[in-house]
């Protein structure tokens, strides 16, 4: 991978590594103290917006910043590399839920108003149905009236 991709990558796992490796990443920079991390975050920035600069040596800041996590990497004792492992997975789960979550909110959603919609064309359909049903039922008792009214002068009549 180029220098500009393997800068971020290698800030994400800078910022997994415990404080006492970091500091073993650059013995160089271990008087500036505190101070290094936003210097080497400076100098991280400046050489993504300037990849064809920096060393006249042809590393790049992303190339020497590897080769030191390699080399920390190689000196960490297995407890620590497992404990590193472990914050890595983590948060590749974490990411992995976060983005599940929404997109499951996302399907909880679209059921709703799916739901909702269906709901109201049955309520629609169904109230339709109900006024069909009584207008014939309306009109058998208007029959039914016209030939009680209809049988009753001829019943008077006999």
């Amino acid at each position: 991978p180029s220098s500009k991709m393997a800068a971020p990558i290698l800030l994400r796992l800078l910022a997994l590594l415990p404080a006492s490796l970091c500091f073993q990443l650059a013995p160089q920079q271990r008087s500036l103290g505190p101070a290094w991390a936003p210097r080497a975050g400076a100098a991280l920035a400046q050489a993504e917006a300037d990849p064809g600069g920096g060393d006249d040596d042809g590393l790049s800041l992303g190339d020497e910043l590897a080769s030191q996590l390699r080399q920390a990497l190689g000196s960490m004792e297995k407890e620590e590399l497992r404990a590193s492992d472990e914050r890595v997975l983590d948060s590749m789960v974490d990411e992995r839920k976060q983005a599940f979550n929404a997109v499951q909110g996302d399907l909880a959603d679209a059921a709703s108003k799916l739901q909702d919609e269906l709901e109201s064309r049955l309520e629609a359909e169904l109230t339709s149905v109900k006024a069909e049903a009584m207008a014939k039922i309306d009109a058998a008792v208007d029959k039914l009236r016209a030939s009680a009214a209809a049988a009753e002068p001829a019943a008077a009549a006999a």
